[in-house]
């Protein structure tokens, strides 16, 4: 194998660079003269960045100290609850454990897909889970729309479903892969891109 030098290697990768920030520039003086901003495809509703909240986590008003690294868009540090205990000896984990979503202002959208991305290792990743929906409040009137058992392995494992419409997602664990505890790198909620739907982005255009 052909090896190049390093100073070719740079020269490259500087252009590179410069090339996509014309690209970059030229989308954006575009856009500026049509007045649009293109819809991401496939939004991630949860994400912190797009507006998206932690309603509520079991035990906790609101999403807790570290319920927002459910949605901060960084693998680490996860989310983590560990098993209690009781006179330094370890208890079983209480389940149900759940988790409530909301997006931008708490406007609704249509959802596809819920996905779970789990840490490496993954020994302490959810097992049995629920994924539940309303449009009246996040602590009421939910409706279930999917369940699945996921494997414990890093990564993304996504829940597709029937599009349906929300203004709260519910996440709710009923196992785990180990009694030791629980941990979530990210939880998404992904928003429908089917034709006719008018997505989030568009409707609500302070959402970055």
């Amino acid at each position: 194998m052909k090896i190049l030098p390093t100073s070719v290697i740079v020269l490259a990768i500087f252009a590179g660079a410069a090339c996509s920030r014309q690209s970059d520039h030229t989308t954006t003086a575009e856009g500026a003269k049509t007045g649009e901003v293109t819809p991401p495809e496939n939004a991630n509703l949860t994400a912190a960045d797009m507006g998206g909240a932690v309603e509520e986590l079991t035990d906790n008003y609101g999403p807790g100290f570290t319920g927002r690294r459910l949605i901060d868009g960084l693998m680490t540090p996860t989310w983590k609850l560990d098993a209690p205990k009781s006179a330094g000896e370890m208890q079983a984990m209480l389940y149900p454990q759940e988790m409530v979503f909301s997006f931008f202002e708490r406007e609704p959208a249509e959802i596809e897909a819920v996905e779970i991305v789990l840490p490496n290792p993954a020994t302490l990743a959810p097992k049995d889970i629920e994924i539940w929906v309303s449009m009246d409040s996040p602590t009421g009137n939910f409706v279930k729309v999917e369940s699945e058992t996921l494997d414990a392995e890093p990564g993304v494992q996504e829940l597709s479903f029937s599009s349906v419409e929300a203004r709260y997602v519910k996440l709710r664990i009923l196992s785990s892969a180990s009694p030791e505890g629980l941990e979530i790198a990210e939880v998404r909620v992904i928003e429908n891109d089917g034709f006719g739907y008018t997505p989030l982005f568009t409707r609500a255009p302070l959402v970055k």
